[in-house]
Order: C-alpha cells, then sequence, then structure tokens
C-alpha cells in the first residue's frame, strides 16, 4: 500500500513536471505532501 502511494507521488511530481515545465511542480510536490504524508 505504501508502494503505491509512494508510486502516486512520483507520478505527481513528474505530472508537475512534465505539463508544466516545473512551474507548478513545487505546488504538487507540496499537495502530495498533505494528501499522503
Amino acid at each position: 500500500m505504501i508502494d503505491l502511494l509512494l508510486k502516486l507521488k512520483v507520478f505527481l511530481h513528474w505530472l508537475g513536471q512534465f505539463l508544466f515545465d516545473g512551474a507548478l511542480a513545487e505546488l504538487f510536490d507540496k499537495l502530495a505532501d498533505l494528501l499522503f504524508p
């Protein structure tokens, strides 16, 4: 289960980097940290 959450966090991070060219990557990281502490 934790493995899945880690994958999701990595996916959110990658999504932020890829879709928004890194502009919202930090926001996505914070969001991931909030959702999956």
